[in-house]
């Protein structure tokens, strides 16, 4: 039996699979009122995963001090597992009391203010209903109400991106479309630099209607459908998170076994948002540009059995969850690796790992 090597993400050996179907959809959200989903009821202060329609309790406020009185309003998941958070009512834990103008971290246990809203001049009536983190590490807000901060006014569907002590614009409403009603209550925002947004009520843009069970994309030039929760009529989203970055895949390790077959095995993810793992194999020679997926999924295991095909291949192993692909590895000058063809997911997110 030939002895396993340790590789990096890089190794030469030729996949002959046919890609295997991935997850659909991945998405941690909060309801606006308790809603019934998979079977279970969930309370507006719970943090709930779906996914591929699969619903589980991610985070249970009420068990962590949360009043079932709060809603979760702003939610940001990271890849160590932690979170941030806003929500739409003061509370109180450990002597220190949360303003809906605040950004609070829940990690290990624990609560923490991550940004004080007054630093960046908000009313003590400010409400950040809706919150993402960049891919450059800022935080980006929305406000339930017009607020008022560093001679601008922001209305209830902008966008903006905290710098530093102030706020710079981001999104902004109505160049895209949306009407001054509209009210964005969920965000993210993804490495291309598109907008997922959840709205407070049927709001209209690119002659389509959003209701608030649903999370509208927004590419900068066009407006789609993205995700439609399956909550009972009247209840919509009062928060949303993409998952993070599903991370990098090291220690990759190829033995030989019987029949001509390739055993692989890697280290598991860095980052708490994999939820599975592809296989990628190209032409060896070049620039490692022309892998494809050999499979989409592993089941999440972090081993698979493969044919090699005639020649000199190299493969890769991409850590993924249902919306985002992770590092494809990194080049020898240090860049980051290019997304294969027909990728397994449309959008890539990389980040450190934590």
């Amino acid at each position: 039996m030939t002895r396993p090597r340790r590789l990096p993400s890089a190794a030469l050996a030729a996949l002959a699979l046919a890609a295997a179907p991935g997850l659909a959809v991945e998405l941690t959200l909060s309801p606006d009122e308790p809603a019934d989903l998979s079977g279970t009821t969930f309370l507006a202060p719970q943090t709930v995963l779906d996914r591929d329609g699969a619903h589980s309790l991610r985070f249970d406020g009420p068990a962590a001090g949360l009043p079932e009185s709060v809603s979760i309003a702003g939610l940001v998941q990271l890849e160590d597992g932690a979170f941030l958070f806003t929500v739409d009512a003061p509370f109180d834990d450990g002597g220190t009391t949360y303003l809906p103008r605040d950004v609070i971290r829940r990690s290990g246990g624990t609560y923490s203010l991550e940004l004080d809203g007054a630093d960046l001049g908000l009313s003590a009536a400010a409400h950040i209903d809706a919150l993402a983190l960049l891919a450059d590490g800022r935080l980006a807000v929305s406000f339930d109400a017009p607020e008022t901060a560093g001679g601008t006014t922001w209305l209830p569907a902008d966008v903006a991106a905290v710098d530093g002590g102030a706020l710079s614009p981001l999104f902004d409403a109505a160049g895209a479309g949306l009407g001054p009603a509209a009210n964005v209550v969920g965000l993210d925002r993804d490495d291309s630099g598109a907008f997922y947004l959840a709205f407070d009520a049927p709001t209209d843009a690119g002659g389509q209607t959003f209701q608030p069970d649903q999370v509208a994309r927004w590419d900068g030039v066009a407006w789609s459908l993205w995700y439609t929760g399956g909550l009972t009529a009247g209840t919509g989203l009062s928060a949303l998170s993409l998952p993070g970055s599903p991370g990098d895949v090291s220690g990759l390790r190829v033995a030989k076994a019987l029949g001509g077959t390739l055993d692989l095995s890697w280290d598991p993810s860095c980052s708490t948002e994999a939820a599975d793992y592809a296989i990628y194999e190209g032409a060896l020679g070049g620039d490692f540009a022309s892998h494809a997926p050999a499979t989409c999924s592993t089941g999440g295991a972090t081993a698979d059995s493969l044919v090699p095909a005639a020649g000199s291949r190299y493969f890769l192993t991409v850590a993924l969850n249902g919306t985002f692909e992770g590092s494809h590895g990194r080049a020898s000058s240090g860049a980051e690796r290019a997304q294969g063809m027909g990728p397994c997911r449309t959008e890539q997110r990389v980040r450190a790992c934590p």
